[in-house]
């Protein structure tokens, strides 16, 4: 096997393209992150890891990191798990931070494992997250009292708000700056939404375009308007609208450990087409 290693987004989607789109729901997460490298450069703040493992007879792997977030991956073999020292051993020696990893279930682990042998590190267990597809939208049987609308300017401090709030809840890294920055981004390409009924109740964006789908995420309601609906109506409408754009299927994660939502993804015409695990990687501490 044999590594290689991209300064470009666009010569590595020229590498795996192919054989990512072949799944491209359940890869949209490692597809959109590659083509938001190229088409938003100005979204991180920080220069991206990007690299494939071949053997003789083609792809192995292919993994890609926007610092500081964890590292995603995508198997195409199933001795792809031996590929998995490579990746680290490329990475350690060009000190890149590791922060964890977020991939299928079965490579995720197996990366995990790598990096704790050759690091002597901690793995903590994180999300276990479901992939989840429509290609035709249900509407809920009850709709929420409101409406959907854009996000504006004006609209950023409360956004930026509930983004923080939206990653404590489900363990993800930021922090109130880099919730404002996302947010003034998101808003300013037009790719965040609000359910309204007399005042803002529920949040959504429609991000990271491939070239066949769109993922909906930051699906977040507060605690005081939950269970009243909003988030299925904005997660159909939204979805139907990014349909309605052209788009032959939209994506969401969602958290495997909450049955509600689950549900309701299911309920509005989500199909299941995957399982992704997380795990933070705690590196090992020297004694003083």
């Amino acid at each position: 096997m044999q590594i290689q290693q991209y300064s470009k987004a666009s010569d590595f989607l020229d590498k795996t393209l192919p054989q990512l789109e072949e799944h491209e729901s359940a890869n949209n997460l490692i597809l959109g992150l590659a083509f938001r490298l190229i088409e938003q450069p100005d979204f991180y703040l920080l220069p991206p890891f990007l690299a494939t493992v071949e053997n003789e007879t083609g792809l192995v792997l292919a993994a890609l990191m926007t610092p500081p977030h964890h590292i995603t991956l995508c198997d195409f073999t199933p001795d792809a798990d031996n590929a998995c020292p490579m990746v680290i051993d490329t990475l350690r020696a060009g000190q890149w931070p590791l922060p964890g990893v977020r991939a299928p279930v079965g490579i995720s682990t197996a990366f995990s494992q790598a990096w704790s042998k050759n690091s002597g590190g901690r793995i903590i267990s994180g999300l276990s997250m479901g992939v989840y597809e429509s290609r035709k939208v249900i509407p809920p049987v009850r709709p929420a009292h409101g409406k959907m609308r854009l996000a504006v300017g004006e609209d950023i401090e409360i956004a930026a708000k509930w983004t923080y709030e939206f990653t404590r809840e489900a363990s993800l890294k930021g922090d109130p700056e880099d919730s404002r920055r996302s947010v003034e981004f998101k808003i300013r390409n037009k790719e965040l939404y609000f359910w309204v009924d007399d005042q803002l109740v529920c949040m959504a964006a429609a991000a990271r375009p491939t070239r066949h789908g769109i993922m909906v995420g930051s699906v977040y309601t507060p605690p005081e308007a939950r269970q009243r609906g909003y988030a299925s109506s904005l997660v159909a409408k939204l979805s139907q609208l990014q349909l309605d754009h052209g788009y032959q299927f939209v994506s969401l994660f969602t958290d495997l450990a909450n049955p509600t939502s689950n549900k309701i993804y299911q309920n509005v015409g989500y199909s299941h087409v995957g399982d992704f695990q997380e795990y933070h990687f705690m590196p090992q501490t020297r004694p003083a």
